[in-house]
């Protein structure tokens, strides 16, 4: 229906309305509503209009951080909600189920756009969907009409490229080998040579990596490489000696990364195959808890699983033992701040630190009775499962934060002051980063 759309109150409250919500619909006024498509045969729809209003808004106001966020979203979304057994060609994708769907027809697909952009260039590129909406005003396309379309707006052969990214599950898992740099013997002082391999664990992707290069003295280069093979050397001359070398930093490219890798959050407890909660409240005469909400919230969406699949609810132990298994989501306030200060030193050490008058997220300090704090960090004894903490300094932070609660999915931490958003973020992904080993004895002549 253009031009038509409802959005519920609750979209509206979380602010969720331009440009993922309303924006998404109006541009489905020309990608879905001009330009039609026969979903059973593969929807293309849903990922152009997500990389158009959803992501490239945010680089159309200049708003690069959160342009990247976008980016991180939705490479983290396919690597929880798609386990490689689980996983589909984009081609394939008809129409939202779950979130296992939007991953992969939503989210990937967009990211198929964002690849493609990169091959062609800015000018190809936007030329080639003006064009496409032109031609097909008022009609029907398919995947292998939008690949006529670039294919002759860009006069390259892009088989390759549909045939990758649209026709084969999957996405490439990548990892530096031993980085080695190496003084430049003749050239000016601090002049090095920096060699490293690229590796595909599974079967090669041909697609642009970027790599961000630490150097001495806080300075930092940026490279992309064009890869095109499970094996790919790169060698740099640079103008300092490198220490470490990031892989793909602002999450330019697709891939597939471990969930011990990922930056943790709320959503990798959601996608665990094994969950539990850890009520470390207590209810009030006639006055539940606010937390006790969340629990039935939990307990209400799980009713149709079976019993094998449903999330585990027990109350803190007070030892602090954690189930052997998945991953745990603790909720508690003042009453219990003895051990949620001892749950977080374990398992987040210094990046969260619960203290006598507040929390201390990454170095700054937060107090007051309004107070919460959702963290998540990987726990420590299982490798891709999560401990999450829900901490509220009183009663009334819990009941403003309990209802929106799983919206913060993404975040790795997310402080909030009266029920607002005050500070959040996400811890890095320390394993994308390979330190330099320095071969002074070998310079390059």
């Amino acid at each position: 229906m253009p031009s038509f759309t409802l959005l519920g109150s609750g979209i509206i409250k979380r602010h969720y309305v331009q440009p993922y919500a309303l924006g998404h619909e109006i541009v489905h006024s020309w990608i879905g509503n001009d330009v039609f498509n026969r979903a059973e045969r593969g929807n293309w729809v849903e990922g152009l209009t997500t990389y158009l209003a959803n992501y490239y808004w945010h680089e159309l106001v200049g708003d690069r951080t959160q342009a990247q966020a976008q980016r991180r979203q939705m490479v983290q979304g396919y690597n929880l909600h798609v386990p490689p057994e689980r996983d589909y060609p984009v081609a394939q994708f008809t129409q939202k189920l779950d979130e296992h769907d939007n991953a992969i027809g939503y989210h990937k697909a967009a990211m198929l756009f964002h690849l493609l952009r990169q091959e062609l260039g800015e000018e190809i590129f936007w030329r080639a969907v003006k064009a496409l909406v032109a031609e097909y005003h008022g009609r029907h396309a398919e995947w292998r009409d939008l690949e006529r379309v670039f294919t002759e707006e860009s006069r390259r052969d892009l088989r390759w490229f549909f045939a990758q990214w649209l026709e084969r599950e999957g996405a490439p898992a990548l990892s530096l080998l031993e980085a080695v740099a190496r003084p430049v013997a003749g050239a000016p002082a601090e002049t090095f040579q920096l060699e490293a391999m690229i590796v595909q664990s599974n079967e090669a992707f041909r697609f642009p990596l970027q790599l961000r290069i630490q150097m001495e003295g806080d300075r930092t280069q940026m490279l992309t490489v064009p890869v095109r093979s499970q094996r790919e050397m790169i060698s740099v001359t640079l103008p300092a000696r490198p220490i470490a070398i990031d892989l793909d930093p602002e999450f330019m490219a697709f891939r597939r990364i471990a969930r011990q890798s990922l930056s943790p959050g709320l959503n990798h407890y959601v996608t665990d195959r094994r969950r539990s909660v850890l009520m470390a409240f207590t209810d009030e005469p006639d006055h539940p808890s606010p937390f006790r909400d969340i629990v039935a919230r939990i307990e209400s969406q799980e009713q149709q699983k079976p019993a094998s699949e449903r999330t585990a609810i027990t109350p803190l132990d007070k030892d602090g033992l954690f189930p052997q298994e998945g991953s745990v989501l603790v909720l508690g306030g003042e009453a219990s701040r003895s051990e949620i200060r001892s749950i977080m030193a374990k398992q987040c050490g210094e990046r969260a630190v619960l203290n006598d008058r507040g929390v201390t997220v990454m170095g700054t300090s937060y107090e007051g009775p309004g107070l919460a704090l959702l963290v998540s960090c990987h726990r420590v004894d299982r490798p891709g499962s999560v401990v999450t903490v829900l901490y509220a300094a009183s009663q009334q932070a819990v009941a403003k934060v309990a209802r929106l609660l799983f919206f913060y999915g993404w975040n790795s931490f997310v402080l909030f002051k009266d029920g607002a958003v005050a500070a959040r973020g996400e811890w890095p992904l320390e394993s994308d980063r390979t330190e330099v080993r320095l071969d002074a004895i070998n310079p390059i002549r």
